[in-house]
């Protein structure tokens, strides 16, 4: 078995930590990472005796990056095992990753909000300030939306042409162009 890289291990590290905080373990975030900076496909067992984790963790990550669609299985003449590759273009994985986080989060969270919002509005069981809140939220989301749509609309060539819009220093919309 190869020996890692230093600045290879730290990278294995730092996204492992980084997917715990986001959407995935930390062991699958580890497995991406190894197979980001690998110039081949790695079947569980390399990635297992890299990462020194047991093989029903393995497959447990394997599966969990292949439901965020960032690695495929891939299969190679004369071997049963599976290899698997990560998915390279970086639009492609970004991509990938705004469509699940709307399938599961996003879209779930906001049909829940709306029905909130609408017992909070109810004459005699809501209130005003939750209602207003509820709005605030459902509001965001939509907005969120929107901009995924956009995002995933403008493609890997169109993505800097997006506008960003933020509150200058008076408080009123201040809009920045992105350049290359």
């Amino acid at each position: 078995m190869e020996r890692l890289s230093p600045a290879r291990q730290k990278f294995v590290v730092m996204w492992g930590e980084m997917s715990a905080r986001c959407a995935t373990t930390r062991t699958a975030g580890r497995a991406h990472a190894l197979l980001l900076t690998s110039n081949r496909p790695l079947n569980a067992d390399e990635i297992r005796e890299h990462l020194g984790v047991s093989r029903s963790n393995i497959s447990a990550a394997m599966r969990e990056l292949e439901s965020w669609r960032l690695i495929r299985t891939v299969h190679q003449m004369g071997d049963r095992r599976d290899y698997f590759e990560p998915v390279r273009h970086v639009w492609e994985a970004f991509h990938n990753l705004l469509c699940e986080h709307e399938r599961r989060l996003l879209s779930p969270f906001r049909v829940d909000l709306q029905r909130h919002l609408e017992s909070a509005e109810h004459p005699t069981e809501g209130d005003a300030i939750t209602a207003e809140c509820l709005r605030n939220l459902v509001e965001f989301l939509e907005i969120v939306t929107e901009w995924v749509a956009e995002a995933q609309a403008a493609g890997p060539a169109g993505l800097r042409q997006l506008v960003v819009t933020r509150p200058g220093p008076s408080g009123g919309p201040r809009a920045r162009r992105r350049t290359a």
